[in-house]
């Protein structure tokens, strides 16, 4: 894994995550999928986050309401969104995979109704993801 080569603007928001991948010009919301079982740790989302594995991503994360944390529990990332900062970490992922995660702050009653869902996929399944997205 080498240096980081695309970075990811994570904002949290009740009851959602916007991600923004501005070099490549993907923008996009991503919420609960109430159809799919939820769980604390294992919630569906509407769009899942995809990136490619084995490449360093390096996340900005903010929150635009109450605090928030963005946490990936299986991969031990947790980045707190805090007012009036941009806390910033590093994600990778040496192998396909999907990764389930959710708001880890006590951000409202049904704070981890703010599921998080990383895919990391190939190369080119993450291009074609992208070019889904910007359909």
């Amino acid at each position: 894994m080498g240096t980081c080569r695309l970075a990811l603007k994570i904002v949290g928001h009740q009851w959602y995550w916007r991600y923004d991948l501005n070099q490549i010009g993907v923008n996009f919301d991503s919420f609960i999928d109430k159809e799919i079982t939820n769980s604390y740790f294992n919630g569906g989302v509407d769009l899942n986050l995809v990136l490619p594995f084995g490449l360093r991503v390096l996340t900005l994360v903010t929150r635009e309401d109450v605090l928030h944390a963005f946490a990936l529990p299986p991969i031990y990332i947790k980045v707190d969104a805090t007012p009036a900062r941009l806390n910033s970490s590093l994600l990778d992922c040496g192998v396909p995979s999907k990764i389930f995660g959710t708001c880890s702050e006590l951000c409202g009653i049904e704070h981890s109704s703010i599921p998080i869902v990383v895919e990391f996929a190939s190369l080119i399944s993450f291009l074609n993801w992208v070019k889904t997205i910007l359909i």
